[in-house]
């Protein structure tokens, strides 16, 4: 299992190395979205530990108040403003119908926020009814911050959606995202489950992912230098911050090459595309491919490259302005209102807009990309 490494690395592909703007970094951690991390080494709670208490206020379902011996259950980690743990209900659901019978699936709200016109337990409510077709298992809140307190921070577990199965000793026995449950569940079920290797896997990815937190924190500060000095046309001062920067530590490349890449294709734009075709690393071309879909007055060849990139991505929100930057970029107007209309769309839903001005930013360039287009 390499649950915790592949959701870090989704994470960083779908969204982090979308960014070139650091407040639109801002809101897809924050706001957007949420997919799971697991990173405490000083975690509390750990496989094969005695379950904590349940402490929640059932919304749909069988109330379950406790963990009966001899029966298995699924808790799956949720929230009303997370994106992907609405992603994950459906499987959830069909993870419910195959094993019904033998195990519960007890879905918890946690981490919700009030609202100005509406408290939590109105928004989970209306959150269950009206996603009842997807939600085919029990659904509950927790009471106050409860869950979140007793269960995921003692874990490690710093994102969501987020899945725990409770054995049928009340053990805790696996801790992972809701679409990697199967494979272990059935396993538990069959009586051929390996606790002891799941702990241990458990243990390496919240090491190898404190080691990816570490990276990002000692990344972002050089990453928003390079950007100053980009944005201020010093591009061989950029690239020396850069060269500077993975002599430290090589690992910080993913974070700041997408800048790099702005300097190169200003300043060598053949040597620049040269290396982009030679390049086979998803997350770094994924990272200049962000930097450079929005970016102006490069030679189309940048423009075309990034499409290539970021197409595959079209159903990620956090794709939609970057396929929208390049599109309009490379001429295409159209197709740059069509990507943006999405986004901006999104935006207008979503509780939270991000830091100040950026919804209206992001509104001002549909009108950029409109205007042009009636042309």
């Amino acid at each position: 299992m390499v649950v915790a490494e592949k959701m870090m690395r989704r994470w960083i592909k779908n969204f982090l190395k979308y960014l070139t703007d650091m407040r639109l970094i801002c809101i897809l951690l924050f706001m957007l979205v949420s997919v799971p991390a697991f990173s405490n080494t000083d975690s509390s709670l750990h496989i094969g530990d005695p379950a904590p208490a349940l402490h929640v206020k059932f919304v749909k379902g069988k109330p379950i108040s406790r963990f009966q011996k001899g029966k298995v259950y699924v808790l799956e980690f949720w929230a009303t403003w997370c994106g992907p743990c609405k992603k994950a209900m459906p499987h959830v659901s069909e993870i419910s119908r195959k094993f019904s019978g033998k195990v519960e699936v007890i879905g918890v709200s946690v981490w919700e926020r009030d609202k100005k016109d509406q408290d939590i337990n109105m928004q989970v409510t209306k959150f269950v009814k009206s996603n009842d077709s997807i939600m085919d298992f029990n659904v509950a809140m927790e009471d106050g911050d409860l869950m979140a307190k007793n269960w995921l921070t003692p874990a490690g577990v710093m994102g969501i959606p987020a899945t725990m199965i409770i054995d049928a000793l009340g053990q805790v026995a696996w801790i992972g995202a809701p679409w990697d449950v199967e494979m272990p569940l059935a396993e538990l079920l069959q009586g051929r489950y390996d606790m002891k290797k799941y702990a241990l896997q458990y243990k390496e990815e919240q090491e190898k992912n404190m080691q990816m937190m570490a990276d990002y924190k000692q990344a972002m500060p050089m990453a928003d230098s390079i950007k100053k000095l980009v944005d201020a046309s010093s591009y061989s001062e950029a690239m020396k911050v850069y060269d500077a920067a993975l002599a430290l530590n090589p690992r910080l490349k993913q974070y700041l090459f997408g800048n790099y890449m702005i300097a190169l294709a200003v300043t060598a734009p053949d040597k620049g595309l040269e290396l982009l075709a030679g390049m086979n690393d998803t997350n770094l071309m994924q990272s200049a491919a962000a930097a450079l879909a929005m970016r102006k007055g490069l030679v189309p060849g940048y423009y075309k490259w990034s499409l290539s990139v970021l197409s595959p991505l079209e159903k990620e929100v956090g794709a939609w302005p970057l396929l929208a930057g390049a599109s309009f970029n490379l001429g295409d107007a159209d197709k740059a209102v069509f990507y943006q209309q999405q986004f901006v769309d999104f935006l207008t839903a979503a509780t939270n807009r991000g830091p100040a001005g950026y919804y209206e930013g992001e509104q001002q360039k549909l009108k950029e990309y409109k205007e042009e287009s009636r042309h």
